[in-house]
């Protein structure tokens, strides 16, 4: 499993190649935060941290 986590306002890497290259991933999830930039700051941070926890809950843990 793989968890993909993007911000939709990354100057860097532009949200439209993580979006056409997630498919390629097997079993990839991917998220996209409103707002987030590269390197996730405030409430990105938080909501990037929940979903990095949920999705080891998920996937990694038994």
């Amino acid at each position: 499993m793989t968890s993909i986590i993007h911000g939709d306002s990354n100057n860097i890497v532009n949200v439209n190649y993580v979006q056409t290259m997630a498919p390629l991933y097997p079993h990839a999830t991917l998220t996209v935060l409103p707002g987030g930039g590269h390197g996730f700051e405030g409430q990105n941070e938080l909501d990037a941290l929940a979903y990095t926890y949920a999705f080891i809950m998920n996937h990694i843990v038994e």
